[in-house]
């Protein structure tokens, strides 16, 4: 199941729980987990892929078919967008099959939760862009990543996203996309990556 799909869904079930959006986060987390399975292991630094037997089940190597290289991804992040990738790793990591996350904590992203959310918009797109070679993003994708770094405010979510650096909202509903402007994404990218590093602890 693709990442977006998997976000899709969790986020309609947390909807249609009636919990609390004081409870939003919580039920989130939980929902992903249900519907993707087993987390995987957040990978905070760059490391050599691990080489796998060929003796291994053939369920596994199915699953190992489907898994990225995580560090090759980086660097292709870094070389795309012309930025140091010691300093991108600072700042995201990759899951095994591509999602793209931020290591610093969502509080240190800005001073308030609308600049915080833009932030996280901008970094998402970016790292979609250059490392995957997608122009665009799900909306619901960077929900979940402001849910996970306690930065999403439901009320004013959606003009937050319209006003992301380097990006261009499009869409609507649950098929509203960030598409990234070329002209302005790296610069948009290098300096939410300023702010990150300079915060980070």
């Amino acid at each position: 199941m693709e990442a977006s799909e998997v976000l899709t869904k969790a986020w309609s079930a947390v909807q249609e729980s009636g919990v609390p959006e004081s409870l939003y986060e919580v039920a989130f987390r939980e929902a992903v987990a249900l519907v993707s399975g087993p987390p995987v292991a957040r990978r905070t630094t760059p490391t050599a892929s691990p080489v796998r037997s060929s003796a291994e089940a053939p369920a596994e190597s199915a699953q190992s078919a489907a898994d990225v290289d995580t560090e090759a991804l980086l660097q292709r992040f870094a070389d795309e967008s012309k930025s140091d990738v010691i300093e991108l790793a600072e700042v995201f990591f990759f899951d095994a099959d591509g999602t793209a996350h931020l290591n610093v904590p969502g509080r240190k992203l800005g001073e308030s939760t609308a600049a915080k959310a833009k932030a996280v918009a901008t970094a998402v797109a970016a790292a979609h862009y250059f490392a995957l070679d997608e122009p665009a993003v799900p909306v619901e994708t960077i929900r979940a990543e402001c849910v996970r770094l306690k930065c999403f405010d439901g009320k004013n979510f959606s003009t937050q996203m319209g006003a992301a650096p380097g990006t261009v909202s499009s869409g609507t509903g649950s098929t509203r996309v960030l598409r990234v402007k070329p002209s302005e994404i790296e610069a948009a990218l290098r300096a939410v990556v300023s702010v990150a590093r300079k915060t980070k602890d």
